[in-house]
């Protein structure tokens, strides 16, 4: 894939972006998004962070993983509140899980809601926060990433981040839904192909052992029901007829012969 490279280019500063195009700005997370500490509403239903779906409603996570989701037994009035498009900081931050939420509702006091301060495109913001890039920087922020510790928003707050116009972040997301839309379209089709293969390279095998390689060879009802049609010329011995049991202490196996 090619990109058209942009006029001038400069040093952004910061080991994870390195050269970045000349007019893109460098702001802190801190300084792109605020920590959200507003109470959930009265009104605000429980919502679930996850990495495949982002943030998404408990209910569509019990019908997604087709399983039960503990709900919060004793009220959500410790919760706090998530507007759409904001982002959330999950359990599991190190590994990316910075996740983009489309509905409102509430979220675990575990969790970090981040509202944005400023005016941004939500699309752009999260498929910066699921680059490698990213990720690598946020695990470089902690040493006790393997006690499954959550990046703190203070720790997020000092990553430095790109902020383009909103016209070019909207444009990059736009790109973007399109390129990973064509490839996840042709993951499909190889998967479906993959399926097809798998499915031939079984009956190939199957037909091989219970029908022979000569395609002309005389046929006749084996009188089993799971082999159908043989070959004329072959017996069809039941297993005690060709096999014993060999009995050792502990344990038994069986030979053919």
């Amino acid at each position: 894939m090619k990109y058209q490279a942009y006029p001038d280019y400069k040093d952004s500063g910061s080991q994870w972006l390195g050269s970045i195009p000349s007019q893109w700005i460098i702001f802190d997370g801190k300084r792109i998004f605020n920590k959200r500490s507003e109470l959930a509403l009265d009104e605000d239903e429980q919502l679930a962070a996850s990495q495949k779906y982002g943030v998404i409603p408990q209910s569509l996570m019990m019908q997604l993983n087709d399983t039960k989701v503990m709900l919060a037994l004793k009220g959500t009035s410790s919760f706090r509140h998530v507007d759409k498009n904001d982002f959330v900081i999950s359990l599991r931050s190190f590994e990316g899980g910075i996740e983009h939420s489309d509905y409102k509702g509430c979220v675990s006091p575990a969790y970090t809601v981040l509202n944005a301060s400023k005016i941004i495109s939500p699309r752009f913001y999260r498929y910066l926060f699921k680059s490698n890039p990213f990720i690598a920087a946020l695990q470089s922020t902690t040493d006790s990433l393997r006690d499954g510790k959550s990046i703190t928003y203070e720790q997020f707050g000092a990553i430095p981040l790109v902020f383009p116009t909103t016209d070019e972040q909207e444009n990059i997301a736009n790109f973007l839904d399109h390129e990973t839309t064509k490839i996840d379209t042709l993951i499909e089709k190889q998967q479906q192909l993959i399926k097809l293969l798998k499915e031939k390279r079984q009956a190939v095998i199957s037909h091989a052992v219970t029908k022979g390689l000569n395609p002309n060879a005389p046929m006749r009802d084996s009188g089993v029901e799971w082999l159908g049609e043989v070959p004329e010329h072959w017996e069809i011995p039941k297993i005690g007829h060709c096999a014993f049991v060999t009995k050792l202490t502990g344990f038994e196996y069986t030979n053919l012969w």
